[in-house]
């Protein structure tokens, strides 16, 4: 446990517990537990986050003396540089960003964003960096139990919905394709849809795996990560997984290569737990169902399909062509079993991008609105195009690329400074693990989760100044440096 030697009075370490684990389940509820004022959403997160935020301030003097991780920033010469690097940077981002929406069709849409995002990632930055050190443990175990409720409410609601053929119990379930004579329903808790959630459970169980590695932990902490693993599969979106995939690998080769026995075992414990549960879901009828469901149409011979059809699609538009050329897929059977003439409609192509539905699947629809955002920022380049509005006042989402989403809005100018501010602070965290240059294993192990959520979970949604993104950000951050200044960067090292 980070400084053992303070002393924290029980009942504060259940309160700070309990505020963060509240902070974050609700700073993840885009439904519900949120309202719309003014074509704006508005999350009881929000309101929670400000609220804390007003009394450490007047509070201040008080908990001006507490230690907090800053003060070993200002000790530290690489921590100075990445941490003012990374100011310098953001304070360019906003005015690029402001500039970019000053020159827009919609300023005040850019304006708004841009104070959300300022808002969130501000008072998240603020709040958890500044926490004191002797409170980290309830900080670190308030993130954690309100991503496992999260995890919690998808692992339930799936049970409700595909064991017993019912409504969700607690949060949301977004129907999907037709399979086997009945709609699939993927569990979501409350967010808007699959994707955000996969993509926050993956980046939580990353992070938290690189903890029970660095504190040494018991076994009881591989549950964390393998059920928030569960229910990501369960939510049924491939891009947390993809995440997943690509530095589940990476950390697996660095520890058969390093032979690091704590790393593998842990590795081997998270898959475990997740068999499990995943053994446990499929014993019933229905459970069975969705797992066949999951692993054929939205496997991956599933997706390389919707792929092959997409692009025909795009040729056959291209072309001008009413037909298309494109093997037959076997699951599409399985799929369309009891919803015959839907299919019809659904799987008809009829030469116009804008109706043919089939072809604008998941994937598809990426990928185009990948393209359309490229060929937009084209005449507006180095400073973007600002944000866009609906017809009901609502911020238009233009792409379902964070980055794409960045460059549209603000340029390659905004682009570039918002990577350096994402970056430079997890750069100086990981240099501090090590005297001198840090080992390459040091940069892979502890990089991965990072670089892993930004180039894959991040292409693949939008709407960059998320609270729940930006309360795990610096939670992650906030993590390496606690754990950092215990293990003094022998954490990867063979026993």
């Amino acid at each position: 446990m980070t400084n053992k030697e303070e002393a924290v009075e029980p009942s504060d370490a259940i309160l700070q517990t309990a505020f963060f684990a509240v902070l974050f389940f609700l700073g993840s509820a885009d439904q519900f537990f949120a309202f719309r004022a003014g074509a704006m959403n508005f999350r009881w997160g929000q309101a929670l986050l400000f609220s804390m935020a007003l009394y450490l301030f007047f509070r201040r003097k008080g908990w001006g003396g507490a230690s907090n991780c800053f003060a070993d920033l200002r000790q530290s010469k690489r921590g100075r540089m990445g941490f003012r690097t990374a100011a310098y940077a953001l304070v360019s981002f906003i005015g690029l960003y402001a500039w970019s929406s000053l020159q827009s069709k919609y300023p005040m849409m850019g304006f708004k964003k841009l104070t959300w995002f300022v808002f969130n990632a501000g008072l998240s930055g603020a709040l958890i960096l500044a926490w004191p050190k002797k409170y980290f443990s309830s900080l670190r175990n308030g993130v954690f139990f309100g991503v496992g409720a999260v995890a919690g409410v998808i692992l339930i609601d799936s049970i409700a919905v595909h064991v017993f053929g019912q409504s969700p119990w607690l949060g949301f379930a977004q129907q999907g394709y037709p399979y086997r004579g009945a709609y699939v329903f993927r569990a979501h808790a409350f967010y808007y849809e699959p994707c955000y959630a996969s993509t926050m459970l993956v980046f939580a169980a990353m992070l938290a795996f690189v903890d029970s590695i660095q504190e040494k932990r018991s076994y009881l902490s591989w549950l964390n990560p393998g059920i928030w693993i569960a229910a990501a599969f369960l939510s049924g979106s491939r891009t947390g997984l993809l995440t997943l995939f690509v530095c589940g690998v990476g950390w697996f080769l660095i520890g058969i290569r390093k032979q690091m026995r704590n790393w593998l075992k842990a590795s081997i414990g998270v898959v475990v737990v997740l068999a499990l549960v995943m053994t446990a879901f499929g014993l019933t009828t229905g459970g069975r169902r969705y797992l066949n469901f999951l692993s054929g149409p939205m496997g991956l011979d599933g997706i390389v399909y919707r792929l092959e059809r997409y692009q025909a699609a795009r040729k056959a538009w291209s072309e001008g062509a009413k037909t298309l050329e494109v093997r037959e897929n076997p699951y599409f059977k399985e799929q369309c079993q009891g919803f015959e003439e839907e299919c019809k409609t659904w799987h008809a192509f009829t030469g116009d991008p804008t109706k043919d539905k089939m072809a604008m699947t998941s994937e598809g629809g990426r990928i185009q609105s990948w393209i359309d955002a490229w060929n937009d920022v084209q005449d507006s380049l180095f400073f973007g195009k600002g944000v866009g509005s609906m017809k009901d006042g609502r911020i238009e989402v233009r792409t379902l690329s964070m980055w794409l989403e960045i460059l549209l809005e603000s340029g390659l100018a905004g682009l570039l400074a918002f990577g350096i501010a994402w970056l430079a602070p997890w750069a100086a965290v990981i240099l501090g693990y090590s005297v001198g240059k840090p080992k390459w294993v040091t940069w892979i192990v502890l990089g991965l989760p990072i670089l892993a959520h930004g180039v894959f979970s991040m292409n693949m949604t939008s709407s960059f100044p998320r609270l729940d993104f930006w309360l795990l950000y610096f939670f992650g951050l906030r993590m390496y440096l606690e754990n950092s200044k215990n293990q003094a960067g022998s954490v990867l090292a063979a026993p």
